[in-house]
């Protein structure tokens, strides 16, 4: 019994075998490929980079330059740089001539050295005005360094107070004695 069971077996695989080859051979025959166009396309790899795929394109040198050459580039370069050379004086005299009195705030006004010594000098001392430190205190007011001078000098404030009032015209108490047309 066992030798029949054995042989039934072997009987259903080899006609699944052959059912399966068989149809196989059945589907190449009577199938007719998919023409190109219906064929689906291929899906593109993703590519994860921010900037994607670099297309750049080195610059083509038909012929690298001679020592020859080289040499005579920069010499043009050169020559060139030697002819162009800015004058500073002429520049000078254009932006002061381009300057009105509203625009003077750009240019730096600062005081030298011996200015500042002079300034120093006259607040600390009892010394008289002259139109010297009369120009000076102008330049001081409305600086941080008169500032720090009035912290270390108390008095120094109202010397410079006193060179202004002699300096500046007197400011018209009445409104009668104003004139617009002055200022216009």
């Amino acid at each position: 019994m066992e030798k029949l069971i054995i042989i039934l077996l072997l009987l259903i695989i080899f006609l699944l075998l052959s059912e399966k080859f068989s149809l196989k051979i059945e589907r190449k025959k009577y199938s007719k490929p998919l023409p190109e166009s219906k064929k689906t396309p291929e899906k593109p790899k993703q590519n994860t980079s921010i900037m994607g795929k670099s297309k750049f394109v080195p610059p083509k040198q038909e012929h690298p330059l001679t020592e020859a050459e080289k040499q005579a580039i920069l010499a043009e370069f050169e020559q060139e740089n030697e002819n162009y050379l800015p004058d500073f004086e002429d520049e000078e005299e254009d932006l002061r001539a381009m300057r009105t009195s509203e625009q003077d705030n750009d240019f730096a006004t600062g005081l030298s050295f011996e200015d500042l010594e002079k300034v120093a000098d006259f607040l600390s001392q009892n010394a008289s005005s002259t139109t010297e430190n009369r120009e000076l205190a102008q330049k001081v007011v409305g600086t941080n360094l008169l500032e720090e001078i009035e912290k270390a000098l108390p008095e120094a404030s109202l010397k410079v107070a006193q060179l202004l009032d002699e300096i500046l015209p007197q400011t018209p108490q009445k409104e009668s004695d104003f004139d617009i047309e002055e200022f216009v």
